[in-house]
């Protein structure tokens, strides 16, 4: 009976260390949390130059960098939830300037394909370590290109970077480029045939109105030779 209590007694003891063990735990959690959210770098913002003044690719012809510079500002720091560590989140924002040059296409005919990407460089203009080409997701290349002559307007590239409560950050990131892409629509086989077809009509049409012509000229050569013959 005595070791019965003593069993008891021991799994008791047991179930308050792991209810004290689990809440200090929790309370460690949400005091890394609250830290986590409240904190900011000393840096938290920085204006860096562009390493090359003109967006790379085929949007350089129709889009400028303004003022060649761009901002890098702190966002806040967020949970990775598939590891639950703390990441922190800026954000790199940019002037884009519409110059004069007209464009040889439509802007309806772009395809989601077409976009802008930012590389952060260090002192060096050499990539950032660990840190990739930056998409511009959600960055309307439509619109953009839809700007009159010397408007502009500012994109955001969105990027997670650096341990939860580090300083510095971005005290190596110095330059900037913009690499740039445009890919079109193709056209659908439904409406390649029906052109093609199109085109076959008018080909015959026009291959008719020919015959057709060189017959009444044929017929107007015989008269002609029919009337001198009967004057003789």
């Amino acid at each position: 009976m005595k070791t019965s209590w003593k069993i008891v007694l021991g799994i008791v003891g047991f179930l308050i260390l792991l209810s004290v063990i689990n809440n200090i735990k929790s309370c460690s959690a949400e005091n890394e949390k609250e830290g986590n959210m409240t904190f900011k770098p000393a840096l938290s913002s920085k204006e860096i130059k562009c390493s090359n003044p003109l967006i790379n690719g085929e949007l350089g012809n129709y889009l400028e960098i303004k003022d060649y510079k761009a901002i890098i500002n702190f966002i806040g720091i967020e949970q990775n939830f598939s590891d639950n560590k703390y990441i922190q989140k800026w954000e790199v924002k940019v002037c884009i300037k519409r110059n004069n040059k007209p464009l040889p296409f439509e802007v309806k005919n772009l395809s989601g394909n077409s976009g802008i990407n930012v590389q952060l460089l260090n002192s060096n203009s050499s990539p950032i370590s660990n840190l990739d080409e930056i998409n511009g997701f959600g960055i309307s290349i439509d619109e953009l290109l839809s700007l009159k002559t010397g408007e502009n307007k500012w994109v955001t590239f969105s990027f997670e970077f650096g341990e939860s409560q580090k300083e510095d950050i971005i005290k190596d990131i110095n330059f900037f480029i913009l690499n740039s892409k445009i890919d079109f629509v193709e056209k659908s086989t439904s409406t390649t045939i029906i052109n093609s077809d199109e085109e076959n009509i008018d080909a015959d049409i026009k291959a008719a109105e020919k015959a057709t012509e060189i017959m009444e000229r044929q017929v107007e050569m015989m008269d002609k030779v029919n009337k001198m013959s009967k004057e003789k």
